[in-house]
This record gives structure tokens, sequence and C-alpha cells, in this order.
């Protein structure tokens, strides 16, 4: 599959490195000169089935406050602020009323505690427009995993707060690591994702309203072949050692402040065993993040 990106934020031509209109004025011809060529690298894709019976998913899925947000930044919006109309979309579908709802998470075979929640997403890439989805930094998009994320807890104003940390790291450093504001965000990997909400909450995936939950979502490794620009390896290895570091950081800061989880734990102990396989590696992941 080629790509020659026309679109408001072009999330899945940037994440794989093709030019688009946020990094070059002439993205069209640089884009059909990626596709002649012909490397080709393989990606992840992802199934989300609900009501509306089994749908791709190349992205991103959300629910509650994303699906919201998508719906509000209309196509006047975006055309008069581009990227910063789903913030300020994000911002208003917030504070609407019933805009929190108990949310119940399973991953794979085992089950996450009900909390209260007012957004989740499943990211098998991050875009940009979506600021709850890079609460971990790093979205590999091969790495056979989705990500998925939660604003968790019943404080409005440490919602909204969090909401506006994430946004101002992605628009302004094009990274959303960070602690401030981010402790009600909860944050882990799975390869099988059930999201059941009460009362139920929109869905959107890539963009399009389908229904409402429950959704599954189950990540197909190597789904996609794409011609892009071939990543080094090594650069690679270091960031999917950081994206495992964030979210290690991320799980035991949740766990510390929200008391035992057994399936955040279990994650939390697979990932240390993944970390002490590339002693070396991570030396460098460290530097690398504080340069």
């Amino acid at each position: 599959m080629g790509i020659i990106p026309r679109g408001t934020a072009n999330a899945f031509a940037s994440a794989l490195g093709i030019p688009s209109h946020l990094t070059s004025l002439d993205y069209i011809r640089e884009a059909c000169e990626v596709i002649l060529r012909g490397n080709q690298r393989v990606v992840d894709a992802a199934w989300a089935t609900g009501e509306w019976g089994k749908w791709p998913l190349t992205l991103l899925l959300g629910i509650g406050l994303e699906a919201e947000t998508v719906d509000m930044a209309d196509r006047d919006m975006k055309n008069k602020l581009g990227v910063l109309a789903y913030m300020f979309a994000g911002m208003q579908a917030i504070t609407r009323e019933g805009a929190m709802f108990e949310l119940r998470v399973e991953l794979g075979d085992s089950r996450f505690e009900t909390t209260k929640s007012y957004a989740v997403t499943v990211a098998n890439i991050a875009p940009a427009t979506s600021v709850l989805s890079q609460g971990l930094g790093q979205v590999i998009p091969d790495d056979g995993l989705l990500e998925i994320m939660a604003f968790v807890g019943n404080e409005k104003e440490r919602a909204m707060a969090g909401i506006f940390d994430l946004a101002v790291k992605q628009i302004l450093f094009k990274s959303a690591v960070g602690e401030e504001n981010l402790e009600s965000v909860m944050g882990v990997r799975s390869d099988k994702i059930k999201v059941t909400a009460d009362p139920p909450q929109k869905v959107v995936v890539d963009g399009e309203i389908l229904g409402n939950t429950p959704v599954e979502v189950e990540v197909v490794p190597g789904g996609l072949v794409v011609l892009a620009p071939l990543p080094n390896e090594e650069e690679e290895k270091l960031r999917a050692l950081q994206a495992l570091r964030a979210e290690l950081e991320r799980l035991e800061q949740f766990i510390e402040q929200n008391g035992s989880r057994g399936i955040l734990e279990k994650r939390a102990a697979a990932i240390r065993e993944q970390l002490e396989e590339y002693p070396d590696l991570m030396e460098k992941s460290v530097e690398k993040s504080w340069g």
C-alpha cells in the first residue's frame, strides 16, 4: 500500500516517516518518491468488534471523550484551526453533562476492576489529534501490541489539566512524556482488549463514529505492508525500550496511588523481565531520554 497524505493530521503517514503537509511544502512529490522507491515496511493492524460487526483499525479507537471530540470537531473548525481543533473540541467534550462513566477493561483473559473514567483510547499508531494516546510517549507500529490509555477517577478538573498538559507537550514538543498532571492516567499494553462502559459510550475508530460500547479490539501483527522509508533498526529498538520504560513508570505510579491491581502488577513484572534482557540498550535509552 502506498500513501499520499491529504488529511488534516495525516497521523499514519507521519508515524511511518512519509512526508506530509506537516513536514514539507512539496510533500505530494516527496510522498510519490517514497512509493517509487518501493521500500516495504510491515506494520500492525487490528480488528474492532462491536454492535457494528467487525471493523478494521489502523490508528486509534476512542471511547467517551475521544469519540465526543471527533463528533464536535466539525469540518469548519478543522479548516480554521487544523490539529488544534481537536484540542478545543476535547475541552468542550469533557465539560458536557454525563461525561463520566463506569469503565471495565479486560486485557487478554484478565479483568481490570471497574473504575470511573472520562476517556479511553486503544492505539495501534498514535495520531497527534489524540492527546490521550500520547500518554506513554511512544506507540510502536510493529510491536504486536495495542496501547490502552484511560483517564481514571472522578475529578474533572484533574482530567482537564491532564488533557491540557498532554496537548501542550504533543503540539509544542512532539512528545507527551512527563509526570505533571498525569497521576490519573492509566496506561498499559496488550494484544487484546475488551471495554465495557455504563452508561454505554460512543466508539470512534480511525475518525468514524461506529456505535456504542461494548467493544473488543485484537491486534493483527504484521497486518499491513506499506511503502514507506525503512526505519533504523537500532533507533527502533531504543524507541521500543523507551516505550516499555514509560509504560512501567506509569504502571508503578498508578499502582502506588490507587492500590494493588493484579493484572497491572503482572504486566509490570513482564516488562521488568523484558528490560533485563537488554542492559546495554537500556543504558543508551536512558541517555537518549535525558539528552
